[in-house]
């Protein structure tokens, strides 16, 4: 999996919750610009900008990673996928991922409010936002065999773990 923090040279701010869509475009343009066949040599002697790595991005994987960073329901679901990628393919670095959730809050299924026009669950974000986070159906369905589902929030990149037991549906009552 592609990491977008190190296509825009963002790695460092990663787990940054203040990480503004001012900073993601501005790590667009500079890398537009850093990784253009006909500009990087001379954007490369013109300033002290060094990035981590020397690989070479494409446009076309610089403007996915805006796209991506730069939506903050795409950027939560991105860096939740991002996450778990790093877990299963063990690269995460455990220091990193304590960081990564900083904005974790763990609650049950029953402390969300339940929208039945929608058929979701929804919670309102701490930073503002009155459905900052919203879970569907099919989202408990592709996590009930763990009983958790972590989501982020659609205004921020504070994270909510919900715990909730699945019900198989073979219980009947007499």
């Amino acid at each position: 999996m592609e990491d977008y923090y190190d296509v825009l040279a963002l790695r460092h701010r990663r787990a940054d919750a203040l990480l503004t869509a001012n900073d993601i475009k501005q790590a667009y343009r500079r890398a537009l610009l850093c990784h253009h066949p006909d500009k990087s040599v001379e954007h490369a002697q013109n300033t002290d900008d060094s990035s981590p790595s020397d690989a070479a991005y494409t446009v076309d994987q610089i403007t996915a990673a805006f796209k991506i960073l730069s939506d903050p329901a795409a950027r939560a679901d991105y860096d939740r996928k991002l996450s778990l990628h790093n877990q299963e393919a063990g690269s995460g670095h455990p220091s990193e991922e304590t960081k990564y959730f900083s904005g974790l809050d763990i609650i049950d299924l029953d402390d969300l409010e339940y929208d039945e026009t929608n058929a979701t669950w929804w919670r309102g974000c701490r930073c503002g936002q009155q459905r900052g986070f919203i879970v569907t159906e099919d989202e408990l369905e592709e996590d009930a065999q763990q009983g958790e589902l972590v989501t982020g929030c659609r205004g921020c990149s504070l994270w909510l773990k919900i715990l909730f037991q699945a019900d198989d549906g073979a219980q009947e009552l007499s």
